[in-house]
């Protein structure tokens, strides 16, 4: 079940071709794929770099849940540990 802010990773199937290739023939790019003497084209350069863009914010996003989740984890073990420690002295 996908919830509200998991990643997903997007395809975009448009960018390769349906058909299936000649045999012997080689693979041909998809629109917006590089080929000699054309440019690619401007949605696809801005599609790209919009998900680069998104892609390392999640990355930066992954990384600071990683710190938040080790200082909690450290701040409910030195929790546990005044609660031990009071527990023993009533003991």
């Amino acid at each position: 079940m996908i919830r509200e802010g998991d990643d997903m990773i997007k395809f975009r199937f448009q960018r390769f071709r349906t058909a299936a290739p000649a045999k012997g023939s080689r693979p041909q790019p998809g629109p917006g794929h590089s080929r000699p003497g054309r440019r690619p084209s401007p949605y696809y350069c801005d599609q790209d770099k919009s998900d680069l863009a998104d892609a390392s914010f999640n990355v930066e996003k992954a990384k600071l849940e990683v710190s938040k989740q080790e200082i909690v984890g450290e701040l409910q073990a030195a929790e546990s540990r005044i609660d031990l420690g009071l527990c023993e002295q009533e003991a």
